[in-house]
């Protein structure tokens, strides 16, 4: 499976010393560098075993040259992926503590002795400690996690916070934790049939499992200088690695209430494009009572996108609804969508009256209309009845198509009795639908008006 040109197997009984795993493919522009940023250690027990991935451009001959007796060189037969040369490495690991660094990133040179001594002081439950990296590209430096997650933290004792955390993204690069062997012992190594994401799915494991505590110390020991071939970046898999991510651990989302909120957040605010097969795989994994609210909460999120994008999210979100054979077809989903956007309206028209000490008073005085019928007993119509009930007027009853009763808290339901609408001098429409088609229920001679069209003419009033 494996060959090794050079092995020095180094039996020490120093059981402090770690066993760093750098895997590697056609690195040998950048992997001098990264060999070097771990010789200068100034923690020095140490092994460096570095595993090729069947790399063709000199990289062995390279390390050939060095003439360190810690650096073990192990080959792959074949190129197998970053996952697979990392799992060798550990396999190949002597010592009681491992660490990582690909080839072509860099520590300071202060990074092992301070994780170390961190693990050395803290009780015996801690079994690994990583903290933040500096992503460099083209020059420019970003941190990772976020100056506000690592903020965030830095307050966390326990395995679950940290997993709470992971279940939003991963917060843990590979190259920026130290952790004892046997915290990772037994759970199966890195998953080498991911193409992306490896390091959030081994480690959300490791927090799952491990009977060990992981801690985060807020540094910048490391710096990972992003390349457009880098082992294990490969865009072409991101979706299907993250419908795998979230299929894996939909229960652990569901057991933590974050489940519909993190697949949202994931899909309208990721960075590399679905397509159409992307979101045919992504809406299995979503539960069917879930679609449907999801597609409508997409539509309203991804269309606030830049413009040129609208059309095939338009294309994407009608794959979804066939695909996901949803009962009402598109048009009545739409309907719906601007159905809630007007009622959102309605209340936001209601507050801003009462705000400023106005409301329908004014209306209903100013036209002589105190004997009044509710049309609907939705939100909106609830809500208009407690604030009219206890005032002057007179609700003489209430139409709404859901109701059997011939009454409720206390008023009559006139489903059945229109002819006593004679008596009133309005109805007042709460229903958000269309309002030609209710007014046609209606002779001529009833006033009817809607609650919209009421906030919207009063707070225009109010703005002029």
């Amino acid at each position: 499976m494996t060959y090794s040109r050079r092995e020095n197997k180094i039996y020490n009984n120093n059981l402090n010393a770690v066993s760093i795993i750098m895997p590697t493919y056609n690195r040998a522009n950048t992997i001098g560098r990264a060999i070097n940023s771990v010789l200068s250690q100034s923690y020095k027990y140490f092994e460096l075993i570095v595993v090729d991935d069947g790399s063709n451009d000199g990289t062995e001959e390279l390390i050939m040259k060095i003439r360190d007796k810690r650096i073990r060189y192990i080959k792959n037969k074949k190129n197998s992926g970053a996952c697979y040369a990392r799992n060798v490495g550990m396999a190949n690991a002597y010592y009681n503590y491992i660490a990582f660094l690909d080839s072509d990133n860099v520590w300071r040179e202060e990074y092992l002795s301070s994780r170390m001594t961190t693990l050395l002081e803290l009780p015996e439950d801690v079994g690994g400690v990583f903290g933040a990296t500096a992503l460099v590209d083209a020059g420019n430096e970003e941190c990772f996690p976020s100056k506000e997650i690592c903020e965030r933290m830095v307050g966390y004792s326990d395995n679950e916070q940290f997993l709470k955390e992971m279940l939003y993204g991963n917060v843990i690069d590979t190259n920026t934790i130290v952790i004892k062997k046997q915290a990772i012992e037994g759970l199966g190594g890195f998953n080498v049939a991911l193409k992306r994401f490896q390091d959030w799915d081994f480690f959300f494991r490791v927090l799952l499992k491990s009977k060990y505590k992981i801690i985060f110390s807020n540094d910048y020991l490391v710096k990972n200088f992003l390349q457009s071939d880098s082992l294990g970046k490969n865009d072409k898999e991101y979706w299907k690695s993250l419908i795998y991510f979230y299929t894996t651990y939909k229960q652990e989302y569901k057991k933590r209430n974050c489940w519909y909120e993190c697949i949202i957040n994931q899909f309208v605010n990721q960075r590399v494009k679905a397509d159409k097969q992307d979101i045919m795989d992504f809406i299995v994994v979503i539960d069917e009572d879930e679609r449907e609210e999801t597609i409508v909460y997409l539509r309203n999120e991804l269309f606030k996108k830049e413009e040129k994008n609208i059309g095939l999210w338009k294309d994407n979100l009608k794959l979804w609804e066939d695909y996901s054979k949803l009962r009402e077809d598109y048009n009545i989903l739409c309907d719906r969508f601007e159905r809630n956007r007007r009622i959102r309206n309605v209340l936001f028209n209601w507050v801003l009256l009462l705000q400023n000490e106005k409301f329908l008073n004014s209306f209903l005085d100013q036209n002589n209309y105190h004997r009044l019928v509710i049309y609907g007993y939705g939100i909106l119509g609830k809500l208009l009845i407690s604030k009219l009930e206890n005032e002057k007027y007179d609700i003489i009853g209430i139409i709404d198509k859901k109701l059997h009763e011939s009454t409720v808290n206390g008023y009559n339901v006139l489903n059945n009795y229109l002819s006593m609408l004679d008596e009133a001098d309005v109805v007042i429409v709460t229903a958000i639908s269309d309002f030609d088609e209710i007014k046609n229920l209606f002779s001529s001679e009833v006033n009817i008006i809607s609650l919209e069209t009421i906030l919207e003419s009063l707070v225009n009033d109010m703005k002029k």
